[in-house]
């Protein structure tokens, strides 16, 4: 007598032959997590689930990868069913995308304030130290100023222009930037011209 095995959430695993009784020949032992009846057919990502008197199609796509259309967080599915309403299985095209109408888009605000922060970030880095100017600043006050004060803080000043200008210059094109370009963007590409 074949008998259908399932594991303790009832999906099926697989078949086998009952052992007979040895007390009683004519009948057939069925062990626990077993039934006689076959599984139901299934189709793409379900399997078969014992109900305890019927076998039941369920979806089933546990192991698979799914990511969180809120915030495109990638998490494994553990468990049988649909997959969740607040997940898909279909990966964000990038980190910067959301879920909008069904579907993953880029999110141009979020990459043009990525840009934006990049490059804020290498513009402080390129300016002079402040120290410098800082410093001359003080030896001027206190009347113990070198003649090479006035052009190291006419330099620093000159720097500090060119950078900031380079920056403005930048932030202006990231407002108009296409997405491709937006991608590939660099902010040394604006800044060390």
């Amino acid at each position: 007598m074949k008998i259908y095995n399932y594991d303790h959430d009832g999906v099926f695993i697989c078949e086998s032959s009952a052992r007979r009784d040895p007390l009683d020949r004519e009948r057939h032992l069925i062990p626990r997590h077993a039934a006689v009846l076959a599984p139901c057919k299934t189709g793409e990502n379900e399997v078969a689930v014992f109900t305890g008197d019927k076998w039941t199609p369920v979806l089933d796509y546990r192991g698979r990868s799914a990511w969180k259309i809120k915030n495109g967080r990638k998490y494994i599915i553990k468990h049988l069913g649909p997959i969740p309403e607040d997940s898909t299985i279909t990966p964000p095209p990038g980190k910067f995308s959301v879920w909008l109408n069904g579907e993953w888009v880029l999110d141009t605000k979020k990459l043009r304030q990525r840009a934006r922060r990049q490059l804020k970030k290498r513009a402080t880095e390129l300016l002079p130290d402040p120290a410098t100017a800082l410093d001359v600043l003080v030896r001027s006050a206190l009347k113990q100023s070198e003649d090479s004060d006035q052009a190291i803080l006419t330099s620093w000043k000159a720097d500090t222009v060119l950078v900031k200008n380079k920056k403005d210059a930048a932030l202006e094109w990231i407002k108009t930037a296409s997405v491709e370009e937006l991608e590939k963007f660099e902010p040394d590409s604006f800044l060390k011209k």
